[in-house]
């Protein structure tokens, strides 16, 4: 008869401790962390985007103001006194000798101040009897 073989001894044991889940708390760490520079190279983007967009509109305005400061020089010299007079004397126009100033009443249509030439070739002045007055 053989030997009985020994038996280990053998012991109670409790319940498994539960198992460490590193693993998929690091997997989802990893994915947030991504997800979170993901949407950061996504707002930066459309902020370089939109800062290239607000330096061509600087730029658009820089150049309208200068054509606008361009215009309003011109428009000076389209209205200064020297500019008219010197273009009213190259159309053949003279100078008055008296001034005639209009003087109208509120509401009152404007009337024209000068000479009428009437078809019999008599000269009168121009007056109206509305309210206005011509004063030398």
């Amino acid at each position: 008869m053989p030997a009985p073989r020994s038996r280990p001894d053998l012991r109670v044991v409790g319940e498994p401790a539960p198992r460490s889940r590193t693993g998929i708390s690091v997997a989802a760490s990893v994915i947030v962390v991504f997800g979170a520079l993901v949407m950061v190279a996504m707002a930066h983007s459309m902020l370089v985007s939109g800062q290239a967009h607000l330096d061509q509109m600087n730029a658009q305005v820089r150049t309208e103001r200068v054509l606008l400061q361009r215009e309003q020089l011109r428009l000076a010299d389209a209205q200064s006194p020297a500019r008219i007079t010197s273009e009213a004397q190259r159309l053949g126009m003279v100078p008055t000798e008296k001034p005639n100033w209009l003087s109208l009443k509120t509401g009152v249509p404007p009337v024209m101040a000068g000479t009428n030439h009437d078809s019999s070739g008599s000269t009168e002045l121009a007056s109206s009897n509305d309210g206005a007055a011509i004063q030398p």
